[in-house]
């Protein structure tokens, strides 16, 4: 009798024990926080540049009015903000605060993301984001900034950055051919601007690669063609500058884009040319 009294109590404290896991696992399935943390880990410090520049760039989807789609665009390549627990934080955590961003006019967050992304190492990206975001900020040459044209003619010191620079100067020229006598003075001006930065790509050591003709696009489309050709060549060049040369490439884009019949900027230029065999060289 002792024995089977012993056995039966081994088999209801094991029955117990059993229950008890069985309870722990169904509470665990079912969202019941056991005492772990679950605290996101710490952010490494090019996470919390690129969580900082996003913020940035929604807060331009969300106050940008007619650059809107340019926030949106922009916070998409950088991957979003990112938020631990969207749905809302587990019990006794939160969620960690987004950047602290002062409030201001669009123009004026248009050059301060400009200034930080220019200054950022995050990659392709941010430069590309960076050259968009100044010219659509600038509301004059002066808030361009200052740029030397040596500085801008050695970051695109390539053999195809001299043959897309001259495509573009051609494509002007053509322009120029077709507007009436005394009209042309801003169009010349324009030509002249990428002659000498032509000559300072040469006298940087770049290939002469010019080509004698180039060929023509859709009627009306010159303007707009020659502005892809030179903004995307001299973003691309820009990406693998140090932040001084991104800036004066900025500068040098922002300025091209002052003239009145200027297209309005893409809002990644040049990153379509990463990777490409085109911008080999």
């Amino acid at each position: 009798m002792p024995q089977r009294r012993s056995g039966s109590t081994l088999m209801f404290i094991g029955a117990l024990l059993l229950g008890i896991a069985i309870f722990a696992l169904v509470m665990v399935v079912m969202g019941a926080r056991l005492e772990k943390d679950v605290s996101p880990a710490p952010a490494s410090t090019q996470e919390v540049e690129r969580q900082e520049l996003a913020a940035r760039t929604q807060q331009i989807a969300d106050d940008g009015g007619d650059v809107a789609d340019y926030g949106e665009e922009w916070t998409n390549a950088l991957g979003g903000v990112w938020v631990p627990w969207p749905d809302g934080a587990p019990e006794d955590y939160t969620n960690p605060p987004l950047p602290d961003l002062p409030a201001g006019d669009t123009n004026s967050a248009l050059l301060e993301l400009s200034a930080t992304a220019l200054g950022s190492d995050l990659g392709p990206v941010t430069t590309s984001m960076g050259v968009s975001a100044l010219t659509l900020g600038a509301a004059d040459a002066s808030q361009c900034g200052d740029y030397d044209l040596a500085t801008v003619a050695g970051i695109a010191n390539t053999g195809v950055a001299v043959e897309n620079i001259e495509s573009a100067r051609q494509l002007l020229e053509l322009h120029a051919a077709e507007l009436e006598i005394g009209t042309r003075d801003s169009e010349l001006e324009r030509i002249a601007l990428l002659s000498d930065l032509l000559d300072a790509q040469l006298a940087a050591g770049a290939p002469d690669t010019r080509p004698a003709l180039v060929a023509e696009p859709d009627e009306g489309e010159h303007v707009a063609a020659a502005y892809e050709t030179v903004i995307d060549q001299l973003t691309f060049s820009a990406m693998t500058s140090d932040a001084d040369g991104k800036q004066h490439v900025a500068a040098f884009i922002c300025h091209l884009n002052q003239y009145p019949d200027a297209p309005q900027i893409e809002a990644l230029p040049g990153l379509s040319l990463v990777g490409t065999a085109d911008a080999a060289g």
